[in-house]
């Protein structure tokens, strides 16, 4: 096998990879702040400062000190600056 680059584009993948891990079981939401474990769901939506767009999220309420987290609908968290 030879590492040049072909013509077309980028090389091929190397099969001897392993395969990705399998993320396993699902893990228990805990708040950042208090290590609480029980929330409240609900659903927000988040504009721009201009009102270009906006953002559909799912926000889960820390029943213990009301530290909100926002979600992806996906799942995925998602960190506003």
């Amino acid at each position: 096998m030879t590492d040049e680059m072909p013509v077309w584009g980028s090389p091929e993948p190397h099969r001897d990879q392993p395969e990705p891990a399998d993320p396993g079981p699902a893990r228990e939401l805990v708040c950042p702040v208090c290590r609480g474990t029980t929330f409240s769901e609900e659903e927000g939506k988040i504009e721009t400062r201009w009102g270009m767009s906006n953002h559909v999220l799912t926000m889960r309420v820390c029943q213990r000190c009301s530290h909100v987290l926002f979600f992806r609908p996906s799942g995925a968290p998602s960190w506003f600056y």
